[in-house]
């Protein structure tokens, strides 16, 4: 078959004269993301949803171009899953971005969200006395407790813009996040199993949190599943001491009205380029965040 080269498996015809190239061209399709909704989270519970998409030229790359995922919830940019453990309560809404591997690339975004709930008990407006939170999942959401509250083993709350008369207390807890509110009492919280975040400093995306007003010490003291301590008014002295476990440990952006100690911590605790403004001595693990 003189003459008869082949391009892109496309094979000249016999009769074509001889040197002749014949180009067979497949247009790329677009680029474009076909997952239009995610699933609801659990707090607390394991999460894990693949976005998904098609055309272009694989492998893609996947980011959030705008808004945030929801705090303890994190995007793998290779799979485009994302997974995590959510620890607030609230709707995070986002821009998800692919990327394909032509040269120059295709893009393509779509907006989603994620609900992170599964309320076993909510807890709302006035509450006389202590509180002692059942297991599962408790939510305490725009409430005013006048006495302490207690969180035992194994449970997950999320407090929200509430607002505690006494000490808050939690030993052996899961997941917990406390958000926008006001604690008249100390903190403390060892043993979790579950993230723990103490206010959010604002570059976790949280949905409805924020920094919290704390007249009392802060203790977070032996959690293994990683801390944050983020953009808080603490009237007391703050100590991290052996917190361990991913995502790290944060201690960010708070004002502390007494020293702030830590050590033992796995790994050492970082402010995130978010200084503390602390009127006592840092010491330990947490001699540079101040």
């Amino acid at each position: 078959m003189p003459g008869a080269v082949v391009t892109d498996g496309i094979a000249a015809p016999d009769n074509a004269p001889d040197g002749e190239v014949i180009i067979s061209y497949t247009p790329v399709a677009p680029l474009a993301v076909t997952t239009t909704s995610l699933p609801a989270a659990t707090l607390g519970a394991p999460y894990s949803a693949a976005l998904a998409a098609t055309g272009g030229v694989p492998p893609y790359t996947w980011s959030v171009t705008s808004g945030q995922l929801p705090t303890g919830l994190s995007l793998d940019a290779a799979t485009g899953v994302i997974s995590g453990t959510p620890a607030v309560l609230g709707t995070s809404g986002l821009t998800v971005g692919v990327t394909d591997s032509e040269t120059p690339p295709m893009v393509a975004s779509q907006t989603q969200s994620i609900t992170a709930g599964g309320c076993a008990a909510t807890i709302t407006g006035k509450h006389p006395g202590p509180l002692t939170v059942g297991s599962g999942v408790t939510c305490i959401a725009g409430a005013s407790i006048s006495g302490p509250v207690t969180i035992p083993a194994g449970a997950t709350v999320a407090v929200s813009q509430s607002t505690l008369g006494g000490p808050l207390t939690s030993a052996g807890a899961g997941t917990m996040s406390v958000c926008a509110s006001s604690i008249a009492g100390p903190i403390s919280v060892t043993g979790s199993t579950g993230f723990v975040l103490i206010g959010d400093a604002g570059d976790d995306g949280a949905p409805g949190c924020g920094p919290d007003t704390i007249s009392g010490p802060v203790t977070l003291s032996g959690n293994t599943a990683g801390v944050q301590l983020g953009g808080n008014i603490i009237r007391g002295p703050v100590s991290l001491t052996s917190n361990s476990g991913d995502p790290g440990n944060g201690v960010e952006a708070n004002h502390v009205s007494g020293p702030l100690a830590c050590s033992g911590n796995t790994p050492p605790p970082s402010d995130d380029s978010q200084p503390n403004t602390v009127s006592g001595p840092a010491g330990g693990q947490c001699s540079g965040l101040a």
